[in-house]
């Protein structure tokens, strides 16, 4: 079964390499919806043999359901430019995609680890536990909901995985400062 990994950008030429290597040898297909980058962002999705599609953002919902829409796997792996996939998480996805029992299930919800000021944040909502949500789901049967903090719902069962993803937020207290006052 193929996997499509789906990503969202403006300006992450900083943090999309990482992102980009961890899903290498996972996914079958790439693809970046950017919103009108200035830096070398659609370069390096290029590199990476990412197929890009400039769309104007309008939210946050639309423009991962786009990206979705252009996706030819049965399966999408959501990721943020700053997010890495493990290879503990890899290995877990291709083995449950792969089982024949998960034809009953439409979509994964996964952990994620959060990193905030260089330090894995153990508490509040940021912990892997509540910070837990579908990203990985089949194309037919889910889509994404709400303007921001974007929800994927689907149609049928949902699985849990066990291993986490990780998240590189905010490195400086200004970042932070800076992603209040946008939302």
């Amino acid at each position: 079964m193929k996997i499509t990994a789906t990503i969202i950008t403006l300006n992450e030429e900083k943090d999309l390499p990482v992102c980009l290597k961890s899903i290498k040898n996972l996914v079958d297909e790439i693809i970046v919806v950017d919103s009108g980058s200035t830096d070398k962002t659609v370069e390096i999705a290029n590199k990476f043999r990412a197929k890009v599609y400039i769309r104007k953002f309008d939210n946050y919902a639309n423009q991962k359901n786009f990206a979705a829409e252009k996706a030819n796997g049965e399966w999408i792996l959501s990721l943020d430019a700053d997010e890495e996939i493990t290879p503990e998480l890899a290995e877990e996805v291709k083995s449950v995609i792969s089982l024949s029992v998960q034809q009953l299930i439409s979509g994964f919800s996964i952990p994620r680890i959060n990193i905030i000021f260089g330090k894995l944040i153990k508490y509040t909502r940021w912990q892997p536990e509540l910070d837990r949500h579908i990203w990985l789901g089949k194309k037919s049967k889910g889509k994404w909901i709400g303007d921001v903090h974007e929800e994927v719902v689907v149609e049928g069962e949902v699985g849990k995985l066990k291993n986490a993803k990780i998240h590189y937020q905010y490195e400086t207290v200004r970042e932070f400062l800076d992603m209040i006052d946008r939302y």
